[in-house]
C-alpha cells in the first residue's frame, strides 16, 4: 500500500480514475471515467507532465495500477462449483514508456474480492466527484478473501474456511510544482 500511496502523492500531472479492460495485458485498454459520471473505477493512470506557457504538457512515463481478475480474463468472480475461491484477482502496479511498453510490473496484493478500488471524492471524503477536480481525494478500498485453513476441510460439504477483510485509506496528492 506504501508503494501505491507514493505514486499517487508525487504525482506532478495527470491523475486519472477509470477502468482497465484486461485482454492480453495491453495498456491501451484504461478509459478514463468520462466527466458527468461517478468517478469510481478499477484502476487509476498516473502520467507525469510538465508546463508550457498555459498548456499542460504530457511527459516521460506513466504509471497504471489497475485490479486483474484471477482468470486472466475478464471475470472478477472465479469460484468452483461448491463456491470456493480458486483463482485470485490481484493489484498491479506497472510502469510504462511513452511508447506503451512495459518497463516495470509489480504485483501489489492478491485475493481482492471487490471489482471497483478507486473513488474519487471531494475534500470531506463523502461525496464522490463526477469530475477531475485538481484537489480531489482518492478513495482506495480494497475487500480480501483468504482462505484461513488450506490443508483444512470443513463440513461434510468439503467447504473451506475463508477470512474476509477489509482495507480502506484516502490519499490526495501533493501541490504540483511546475
Amino acid at each position: 500500500m506504501d508503494k501505491l500511496r507514493v505514486q499517487i502523492q508525487e504525482a506532478n500531472g495527470m491523475l486519472d480514475i477509470g477502468n482497465y479492460v484486461w485482454a492480453n495485458g495491453s495498456p491501451t485498454n484504461f478509459q478514463i471515467i468520462g466527466y458527468g459520471t461517478n468517478q469510481v473505477g478499477n484502476a487509476i493512470r498516473i502520467q507525469s507532465g510538465a508546463e508550457s506557457g498555459t498548456n499542460f504538457v504530457l511527459t516521460g512515463p506513466y504509471t497504471l495500477i489497475f485490479l486483474q481478475p484471477g482468470n486472466g480474463g475478464t471475470n472478477f468472480s472465479t469460484t468452483d462449483s461448491s463456491g470456493n475461491l480458486i483463482n485470485t484477482n490481484k493489484l498491479i502496479m506497472e510502469t510504462f514508456d511513452t511508447n506503451y511498453n512495459a518497463v516495470l510490473t509489480n504485483v501489489l496484493t492478491s485475493y481482492i474480492t471487490n471489482q471497483q478500488v478507486f473513488t474519487a471524492t471531494d475534500y470531506t471524503g463523502t461525496n464522490i466527484l463526477t469530475n477531475s477536480y485538481n484537489n480531489r481525494i482518492v478513495q482506495i478500498t480494497l475487500m480480501f478473501s483468504q482462505w484461513e485453513y488450506p490443508i483444512a476441510i470443513i463440513g461434510s460439504n468439503d467447504i473451506n474456511a475463508y477470512n474476509y477483510y477489509r482495507l480502506q485509506t484516502r490519499v490526495t496528492r501533493r501541490a504540483l510544482n511546475f
